[in-house]
């Protein structure tokens, strides 16, 4: 916990370490009592009043600071982050540790294309800092999630206070500590360990005036609940159902193994994975060729190899979920089109195998929740109208993909999605531009300035019109 010093947390509850792995014990997280996150609180209040009259060029200056830190201490933050949650340093290097650090260079550059203040007629209209901000952050992309958040309400002028996952608390403690090197005011970061009990009273502390969290729609619903009961607004970036789509013109042999890798990223874990396969149906027994050939690709094993691709889930809860659904879509008719089994020294952790299941019906349980591990439904569409009704038939929008020869009917297929980010023919992300969803995948967006601007209000000033 931060208040101008690091301090001890005091209470009882303590989070045990699970190596995914090996499934052993590997360390323990104390948590906060609520007197230590009062403490923080009232610690971010006092930054508030010192922050949010810092110039642009002060807020650049700490943003260039942290992205020097965090550049310097790269490769401990990638073995800390396969420590953590099993993610192969091969993945964690630049997807959880370069892609994040991009990032913060975008919301820093984003600082200059904000626009700040306009005038309207006899009004001065400017963007003010909303306040403090509650940032409750996931275990599986810890760093990005932070650094999004934590980032946009410094360049914003506001204060923070950080409840990150307990599960994964090594590279947490290294991104604070690069935090806390950059010589920000005291009270302007803090952070606090603690299960849902301590969210729940972070959600609600008076001295908190909005929300950010990032997580699952479950606990997103729960969060909008508790924050609406005292009027403060929220930021929710949730879960995913994202389906990549291949249209009848599209090279079979570019798409499917490329949404493929796509959805077997950091083993499935990330909430913009592409677990929803749909292809033409006519064109089904060629897709699973292709797949079988794509998985002789996957290397699973140890995290720390630099040859492994996929490593093992997060947690045993994670891996039970995962197991439970792809159980009970067989039962209810789906077929393995690929199955790995796992190898003797992988049986004691959190391994779950490559899996991809065809004829999974669209309102099935497998085509309409997320899965969150290495699982790919497969399904057919009749054309382009078809694959657009299966894509959007979910009640998330967080991303998707469209690949088609033709990239002007990608594009008018790309329009039709309900969904926050669309990626055309295997195009990259793009930091500078907003991250976010709709329906069951939240609202609110993130990346370059629009995580600045998520974290200012509005503020009119009238002056006196000349008779």
């Amino acid at each position: 916990m931060r208040r101008g010093g690091w301090r001890q947390c005091t209470g009882d509850g303590l989070q045990q370490l699970i190596d995914p792995v090996t499934a052993l014990v590997s360390g323990a997280v104390r948590f906060a009592s609520f007197t230590d996150l009062d403490v923080a609180v009232a610690a971010a209040r006092i930054g508030l009043e010192a922050w949010s009259g810092s110039t642009l060029e002060e807020r650049r200056e700490v943003l260039r600071r942290l992205e020097r830190a965090v550049d310097t201490h790269a490769g401990e933050l990638t073995l800390a982050l396969s420590h953590d949650i099993g993610c192969p340093v091969s993945t964690a290097s630049f997807v959880q540790v370069q892609l994040p650090l991009r990032n913060l260079r975008a919301i820093r550059e984003g600082l200059e294309s904000v626009e700040w203040q306009t005038t309207i007629a006899h009004s001065l209209v400017r963007r003010v800092p909303i306040g403090v901000v509650a940032c409750i952050t996931p275990w599986n992309a810890p760093v990005h999630q932070i650094l999004a958040k934590v980032a946009g309400v410094i360049a914003a002028g506001g204060t923070v206070v950080l409840k990150p996952s307990e599960i994964a608390p090594r590279s947490v403690m290294l991104l604070a500590g690069m935090i806390d090197e950059i010589e920000l005011p005291p009270g302007v970061f803090n952070f606090v360990w603690g299960d849902s009990e301590l969210g729940q009273h972070l959600v609600t502390h008076p001295g908190i005036d909005m929300v950010s969290f990032t997580g699952s729609s479950e606990v997103g619903r729960k969060v909008m609940v508790a924050a609406g009961a005292h009027l403060k607004p929220v930021a929710l970036e949730l879960g995913g159902k994202s389906a990549g789509i291949v249209l009848r013109d599209a090279d079979l042999q570019v798409a499917v193994p490329a949404v493929f890798r796509q959805a077997m990223l950091h083993s499935g874990q990330t909430c913009v994975c592409q677990s929803r396969l749909l292809v033409p149906r006519e064109r089904m027994a060629e897709t699973m060729e292709i797949i079988a050939h794509a998985a002789t690709e996957i290397r699973t094993g140890d995290p720390l190899d630099p040859h492994t691709n996929l490593g093992p889930l997060a947690t045993a809860a994670q891996f039970a979920r995962v197991g439970g659904m792809v159980e009970r879509a067989r039962a209810g008719g789906a077929r393995s089109v690929l199955e790995v089994d796992r190898s003797p020294a992988q049986r004691h952790g959190f391994f779950f195998p490559p899996t991809v299941l065809a004829d999974v019906d669209p309102a099935s349980e497998l085509g309409q929740r997320e899965v969150f591990g290495p699982v790919v439904a497969l399904m057919g569409h009749d054309g382009d109208d078809d694959a657009v009704r299966i894509a959007n038939s979910t009640p998330f929008g967080l991303s998707g993909a469209v690949w088609s020869a033709d990239a002007s009917v990608a594009e008018r297929v790309a329009r039709r999605l309900r969904t926050g980010q669309v990626s055309l023919n295997g195009a990259p992300g793009n930091l500078a531009a907003p991250a976010g969803g709709f329906g069951s995948s939240g609202f609110g967006r993130e990346n370059g300035r629009f995580s600045i601007e998520a974290f200012t209000a509005w503020q009119a000033i009238h002056t006196p019109v000349a008779a």
